[in-house]
């Protein structure tokens, strides 16, 4: 017998708790949502998700891959869903520990099977944001 799970709130939490929970067959899920789905707070948040970047430690690498392969996974099974688009990320190192803290990040990057270069050539750089100063940066990945 199926068992019924309802969740009250159809923002990002409720529909993500509600699609995970979806996947054991034994699960029978309704959201209940007073609007349309999405069009409270999460309507009025953007956000992105980069692999490259310092907002998580690289300890947490496993986690920062675990959501962009489920977010470019829900676009491939339905394109356009989440609103997903790969557009890439330049992050830009302007000393010795953090050039380091990105050169490991796009190490990882490759070892996950997605793309990513690290260029000191300040032409290489500006031909992505020609207007960026780059006064004492050493790299960018």
């Amino acid at each position: 017998m199926k068992k019924k799970i309802r969740i009250i709130g159809g923002g990002v939490i409720g529909t993500s708790l509600a699609y995970f929970l979806s996947k054991y067959p034994e699960a029978d899920v309704t959201v209940f949502e007073k609007n349309t789905i999405g069009s409270g707070t999460t309507a009025k948040s953007a956000g992105t998700h980069c692999l490259i970047d310092d907002s998580v430690a690289h300890e947490f690498w496993s986690v920062r891959l675990f959501g962009f392969n489920f977010y470019t996974g829900l676009e491939k099974e339905q394109p356009g869903s989440a609103g997903f688009e790969k557009t890439g990320t330049l992050t830009v190192a302007p000393y010795r520990e953090y050039e380091m803290y990105v050169l490991q990040a796009i190490d990882l990057t490759l070892a996950s099977g997605y793309y990513a270069e690290y260029w000191r050539d300040p032409e290489k750089i500006h031909k992505i944001i020609p207007d960026l100063n780059l006064d004492g940066v050493l790299g960018a990945g």
